[in-house]
């Protein structure tokens, strides 16, 4: 036995989220560590990257840990994640690494690291810091320096970097050696999975230093749970059977309602949108039906999102009312493909897609967000057949979509099988995030498979779309959205679509955008606001009867030509159509434009918003614009009017609606 750690610090790095970038990612799994180990040492603290304003080699000079533990969860933390090593290494403490990216792909992160657990990390962690001897801790890989002297500075000089093949049987169980000259890695045997999971004290969040938001529902606190862990499925293109060996465990209910009391404690009352990460949330009815009557009990202001197969919701109905009623509102389904023998390919274990059908119906009769993602560029897949994965949404009833390019992940039997055939072309570990084609596929070259994930998220998320999710949101809230936060949700997408564009898309941005506008010009926009009326599903009575008749016209231009027009057509009581079209309509009252070349100019939402205006020139386009300014602005004051009054007379429920959690890679 050697001696404790007696100071910790847990970190987990920042990366680009691919899919989830719209919201902050909370290190959880290092609130696990945290409060499991918190009793075995004197400190304890969990940095987070991505929120931190300090420099990590800033954090580790003030903090003074004995031991430094980093989570590595997905491929576009493993640069980031790599660099932190190197830092701690220099900074002289021994460094331990864990997650979902460490478990799978350890041997490229020796000799970085000195130790990485597998798997679940509790219980491991809990002995490394008790002074364990090394070659005692089961689930745990160790680095040992052969040469008697360990090294500082770049790595990348080492001989054998990143080529150790003590990965033993190629799933980091058994023992092996690095083929380094300088350095071996051992494996101990796997640790069993914690059985009783009711044992594990509750995240640590009373460590928690930063404040985490959701950007387009800032009047609601940010959390996420946990039910279960694993999931009982087998998807080729999924890290969880290689993580908890297509196992499910689950628990208690009593247990996670605790948790729940002590989340809204610790947010001091305050309104919620929790995410509830489990890859199956419906792996067991019976347990989610318990969870659901004891939240129901409680009536906390909670709306829950989670994952959820589409053929558990479709089995289900009555318990999926239950879970709407209880707050669980959002779901995300992986819908994958529309061609069943694609899903049997991949393992999903769905034989046929009616499932999909009959899932989102049973969320929208009840006023939930039926959600799903789909993954374009699998083997064998058509540009044709991708193009129609948004008009299939719409058929099947999903209110919110989200379009993944396939990604192998290490670890993944998709992963082993592209690796084999030698189709992984890409080396860049930031572009494994379903945004980025990182292997060959037959008929499709990488820049078209990345264009078809633009066209489609625009095709779907039109105007329509957010209306619809209005529609379905006055079933459960029996009230008419604010026009104030309908906007802003409008306005959110864009600058999320141009954010995440700019980041991931930044040589290309232009090509993109055009690609967007064209994916965003259907008739599907008119013919759906010509039967459903905005003005039925968001309040807008007296912004209307001051604006009046008018026709709004935004155009989209390019190189000077005009690209795409969004028309909004009003009266005093109504708006009578919303349509999208190509070029430009000359009757318009209000007719602004948007130059798509200034997104690669670096102009601010400000100075964009200020060339639009002054855009809007013509006979009486003037006055028609005083009367849009003046009925926005006493929207706004209205609204903010209605926010200070909930907030003093202490209304439960503010005004807002059920929002689909956004899709994480």
């Amino acid at each position: 036995m050697g001696d404790p750690y007696r100071r910790v610090l847990l970190a987990a790095p920042t990366t680009n989220h691919g899919l989830g970038m719209a919201i902050d990612v909370i290190p959880l799994g290092l609130e696990y560590i945290a409060s499991y180990i918190e009793p075995h040492v004197d400190e304890v603290a969990v940095i987070d990257m991505a929120k931190e304003k300090k420099s990590f080699d800033r954090i580790l000079r003030s903090f003074k840990p004995d031991i430094v533990g980093v989570a590595i969860h997905s491929a576009g933390e493993h640069y980031r994640g790599l660099e932190m090593l190197g830092q701690i290494r220099d900074y002289g403490v021994p460094s331990v690494v864990g997650g979902y990216h460490a478990t799978s792909f350890l041997e490229r992160l020796f000799p970085y690291a000195d130790m990485l657990v597998r798997r679940e990390g509790e219980e491991t962690f809990k002995e490394i810091v008790q002074g364990r001897e090394k070659k005692d801790i089961l689930g745990l890989s160790y680095l040992e320096w052969t040469s008697g002297k360990i090294p500082k500075g770049d790595l990348n000089l080492l001989p054998g970097n990143g080529n150790g093949n003590g990965h033993g049987n190629g799933n980091g169980h058994g023992n092996g050696n690095g083929n380094g000259k300088e350095w071996r890695i051992s494996h101990n045997p796997d640790r069993p999975f914690i059985k009783d999971l009711d044992s594990i004290p509750f995240p640590a969040r009373h460590l928690r230093r930063y404040k985490y938001s959701i950007y387009w529902d800032p009047d609601r606190g940010r959390d996420i749970i946990t039910f279960s862990r694993g999931c009982w499925a087998k998807c080729t293109f999924c890290c969880e059977p290689m993580m908890s060996e297509a196992r499910q465990r689950f628990r208690s209910p009593q247990n996670i309602i605790r948790e729940v009391d002590e989340m809204v404690a610790y947010h001091r009352g305050r309104p919620l949108c929790t995410f509830i990460v489990d890859p199956n949330l419906v792996g067991n009815p019976k347990i989610m039906e318990q969870i659901v009557d004891l939240l129901l009990e409680r009536d906390y202001d909670i709306e829950f999102g989670g994952h959820a197969r589409a053929d558990m919701i479709a089995k289900y109905p009555d318990l999926v009312r239950k879970m709407i009623r209880a707050g669980i509102c959002g779901y995300e389904m992986g819908i994958e493909t529309t061609n069943p023998e694609e899903l049997k390919n991949t393992k999903k274990g769905m034989k046929t897609t009616e499932y999909h059908h009959i899932a989102a119906g049973n969320i929208n009769r009840w006023g939930g967000a039926s959600g799903g993602t789909f993954v374009i560029g699998l083997p064998g897949q058509t540009e044709e057949q991708i193009k129609t994965f948004p008009d299939y949404a719409k058929s099947i009833g999903l209110q919110g979509t989200a379009y993944g390019i396939a990604t192998p992940y290490p670890g993944t039997e998709f992963w082993n099988e592209l690796h084999a055939q030698g189709r992984i072309f890409e080396t860049d570990w930031e572009k494994f995030d379903e945004m980025h084609s990182t292997f060959k596929v037959d008929g499709l070259t990488s820049e078209r498979i990345e264009e078809l994930a633009t066209f489609n998220m625009a095709r779907f998320w039109g105007m329509d779309t957010y209306i619809e999710q209005e529609r379905v949101r006055m079933i459960k809230t029996g009230r008419k959205q604010s026009l104030v936060r309908f906007i802003s949700n409008q306005v959110f997408g864009v600058h999320f679509a141009s954010t995440v564009g700019d980041r991931l898309q930044k040589d290309r941005l232009i090509r993109h955008a055009l690609i967007a506008l064209d994916g965003y010009t259907t008739p599907r926009t008119e013919e759906y606001t010509r039967r459903v009326k905005l003005n039925d599903v968001v309040e807008m009575r007296r912004f209307l009867k001051i604006l009046g008749e008018q026709k709004i016209q935004v155009t989209t231009r390019h190189q000077g030509e005009p690209v795409m027009s969004l028309i909004l057509k009003t009266n005093k009581k109504e708006v009578e159509y919303i349509k999208t079209t190509k070029g430009v309509e000359n009757d318009a009252t209000l007719h602004f434009t948007l130059d798509v070349d200034d997104l690669q100019k670096g102009y601010t939402q400000y100075q964009i918003a200020r060339k639009m205006l002054k855009s809007n020139r013509g006979p009486g386009r003037r006055r028609a614009l005083l009367r849009l300014i003046a009925a926005g602005l006493i929207e706004v004051a209205a609204h903010q009017g209605k926010k200070t009054a909930r907030r003093i007379t202490g209304r439960k429920r503010p005004e807002g609606g059920v929002h689909m959690p956004t899709p994480c890679s």
